[in-house]
């Protein structure tokens, strides 16, 4: 087999400034989307009706201010994340950050993203593992799964958020390093694992107008 040589070299001595800045920046599309429309407050609860699957695209669907304003909420709940997580704030930890501000405008949003979010921390608070870089990237990264918590509910979503952060380290070793996107990659394996079986045990917040967000249970009629 191939031996995967892994070096980290990370510079944490930012942390308190890149803090600030994420703070501000999150308060200035705040900003941006009370001055687009001022009573954008109104409209923002009409984003949660979205599963967060393709193509959700929230500017599209519901305009430019609640965009932005789900931008900045999804800021200050990474702000959140960071701050009670005791998260150090480096470069890979900043990207990740910035990739779920960019996907705020497409797909996420907190009712689909905090559930898989406290999945990823339960598994590393109830397992071996420990809140090194890695984990700690996966935690951010695990937002790729926020479909799977819109589409089928919170338990669903915390499920989806713990089992991934047990494929992770596995997902690496099988890829042998050749995919720079590990999360991507395990999040899409996820995915494919899980959302067939979550079809079948709940019901679809895409096709149902009635529907459960914590266990939307599918339940059989017996004949």
């Amino acid at each position: 087999g191939i031996d995967i040589i892994r070096s980290s070299e990370l510079n944490n001595s930012y942390h308190h400034l890149l803090f600030v800045v994420l703070i501000v920046l999150s308060v200035f599309f705040i900003f941006l989307a009370f001055l687009e429309n001022i009573h954008v407050l109104k409209k923002y609860p009409q984003i949660f009706k979205k599963s967060g699957r393709l193509n959700t695209d929230f500017t599209v669907d519901f305009g430019q201010d609640v965009a932005l304003l789900n931008i900045g909420f999804m800021g200050f709940i990474c702000v959140v994340l960071i701050y009670f997580a005791g998260i150090q704030i480096n470069g890979p930890v900043m990207g990740a950050i910035l990739t779920v501000l960019g996907f705020s405008v497409y797909g996420k949003h907190p009712l689909n993203t905090i559930p898989v979010i406290i999945g990823a921390i339960l598994a590393i608070e109830l397992t071996p593992l420990e809140w090194t870089i890695g984990p700690t990237l996966s935690v951010i990264f695990v937002t790729g799964l926020a479909p799977l918590a819109g589409q089928f509910g919170i338990v669903a979503g915390i499920i989806a958020g713990f089992i991934h952060l047990l494929i992770i380290p596995l997902a690496l070793d099988f890829q042998g390093g050749f995919d720079l996107y590990n999360n991507g990659f395990a999040a899409g394996f996820v995915s494919a694992l899980l959302a067939p079986i979550f079809t079948v045990m709940f019901k679809l917040r895409d096709e149902n107008k009635k529907w459960n967000r914590i266990l939307p249970l599918n339940m059989i009629k017996r004949e």
